[in-house]
């Protein structure tokens, strides 16, 4: 194959695979400057297709026409190379002046170089080398070339900066990435230094050419980097300033990735990065399960200063064949939402006035414990109690000293009875309990020194002590069959309203 023919083929290789690359960046998920990446791409295939053409023509006049035409690819190349890097590396998009300022002056050269034959501001004369191999056009140039030449080297310049300026804010995949695609487009800024100086084989625009080097890099950036696959944008910006630990962990179980949050909560920072999962979260054997499953939920607590309560989403990351590639976790700080779901339920179960259970908390718990008891066929003991004259000491004192007075009442239960035994407010000035010593001698002891100890001590109060007395009524038996909770409730109540037949300050069953 001669020279010129193998160059005029390898150019429409180049262009081919750019257009291929454009194409893949167009329908590939929108991700930060994949779209004026395909643009890039666009305006260098014109560029080698438009060269390939022009290195099978041996005039003048058909050389011009294709040079025109390469044109419309090379005045745009520098504009979207700098967009794109813009655009990757997450700054603020310019405004739109500054946008058409940018297309404002490519569009003008292209307009001097269509109309060159008027001004010869682009090319002052052209003439064909026939020395060399290929019929290349030699020129005197002008000073709109040198002029668009300073614009393209800048643009290619301050995009470069862009780039690796971003690459040293980056974790270490995104660093990779971006300096692969500054060297990918820096590849073609050097063939033209090597044209522009007379440096290049037989005279050709080896820039054309090396936009196949170019198309390399950026092949390994796609497919080794995931270019397309991942958004850097939303990595860098999202997922890094998010206060939810995120760590991506391998197939293998090794870990390959982690945000900042990941540091403060696992303490997984770049050299952490490789070591097994199940090292790292042994501590916590449910997430190690569900790592090692690749999907599940996990909560777990890091005991460091003081608890914290994480609740983890392990998902599951495959390609688009369905092939699983690894797992995310994602660990979410719950501590907060724990804390005030606690406060909730306490709220729910319990009396704002006195802290202790409230009725209904009392009933359920009550429930369970007389089914058990009807279950295994043992003794049942409920009691209810109800402060004597109270209304007096209402009356008499006051509803803020009244309230005082079943505080104090409630702290007298709660230092006598066990931890197995449940006292509630059960309304008003009553309290009812569950009592885990099951004998009514048992029962009778202990409702006998909590009535000694209130009648002996009385309620302190801000008004000072106020001395009160309790009346007890209590039931205890083995459950029947047809028994039910309510029927000895309403037999403890009947027990207190004996006592109170009887004169107060006593404790009766019946």
């Amino acid at each position: 194959m001669s020279q010129p023919l193998a160059a005029v083929y390898c150019l429409l290789a180049i262009a081919i695979t750019g257009f291929a690359l454009a194409l893949l960046a167009f329908f590939s998920p929108r991700t930060a400057g994949n779209r004026s990446f395909g643009a890039l791409m666009v305006s260098a295939s014109i560029y080698a297709l438009g060269y390939s053409f022009e290195l099978r023509n041996t005039d003048v006049a058909g050389i011009l026409s294709w040079i025109s035409f390469e044109y419309v690819g090379i005045v745009f190349t520098p504009v979207f190379w700098l967009m794109f890097c813009w655009q990757y590396a997450g700054l603020h998009p310019p405004r739109s002046a500054s946008v058409a300022l940018l297309f404002a002056f490519p569009i003008l050269t292209l307009v001097l170089v269509l109309t060159n034959e008027y001004h010869h501001l682009f090319y002052r004369s052209l003439w064909i080398d026939t020395g060399k191999p290929f019929a290349v056009l030699s020129m005197e140039r002008g000073p709109w070339y040198w002029l668009n030449v300073l614009c393209t080297w800048l643009a290619y310049t301050m995009g470069a900066f862009v780039l690796l300026r971003f690459a040293f804010r980056s974790r270490r995949v995104l660093r990779y990435q971006a300096i692969l695609m500054c060297l990918a487009a820096m590849v073609p800024a050097v063939g033209s230094v090597l044209y522009l100086f007379g440096l290049s084989p037989y005279g050709l625009e080896t820039a054309a050419f090396l936009f196949s080097i170019s198309g390399i890099l950026i092949s390994i950036a796609i497919f080794r980097y995931s270019f397309f696959n991942v958004a850097p944008l939303a990595r860098e910006k999202v997922i890094e300033s998010m206060q939810d630990a995120v760590i991506v962990v391998e197939r293998t179980g090794r870990i390959v990735d982690a945000n900042r949050a990941a540091g403060f909560v696992f303490g997984i920072g770049p050299d952490s990065f490789g070591l097994e999962a199940k090292e790292m979260f042994g501590t916590w054997p449910d997430l190690t399960k569900a790592i090692h499953e690749g999907v599940g939920k996990s909560e777990f607590c890091v005991d460091a200063h003081a608890p914290c309560y994480y609740r983890a989403s392990v998902i599951p990351i495959s390609d688009r064949g369905g092939r699983r590639l690894g797992c995310a976790v994602i660990a979410a700080d719950v501590t907060e939402s724990n804390r005030l779901f606690a406060r909730l339920e306490d709220l729910a179960n319990t009396d704002a006035l006195t802290g202790l259970y409230n009725r209904r908390r009392f009933i359920e718990e009550a429930e369970l414990r007389f089914a058990a008891a009807k279950t295994a066929r043992v003794p049942f003991a409920v009691g209810i109690t109800d402060l004597d004259n109270f209304k007096g000491v209402n009356d008499r004192f006051g509803h803020v000293a009244g309230d005082e007075v079943l505080r104090s009442i409630a702290k007298a239960f709660v230092a006598g009875l066990s931890e197995a035994d449940r006292v509630c407010r059960y309304g008003g000035e009553e309290f009812a309990f569950l009592l885990a010593d099951v004998s009514e001698a048992a029962v009778q002891v202990k409702f006998e020194a909590l009535r000694h100890a209130i009648a002996g001590q009385g309620a302190e109060t801000a008004r000072g002590r106020i001395g009160v007395t309790a009346s007890f009524g209590f039931h205890v038996e083995v459950p029947d069959e047809v028994d039910e909770l309510d029927d000895f409730l309403r037999l403890a109540d009947e027990a207190l309203y004996r006592a109170k037949a009887e004169g107060r300050n006593r404790v009766r069953s019946l």
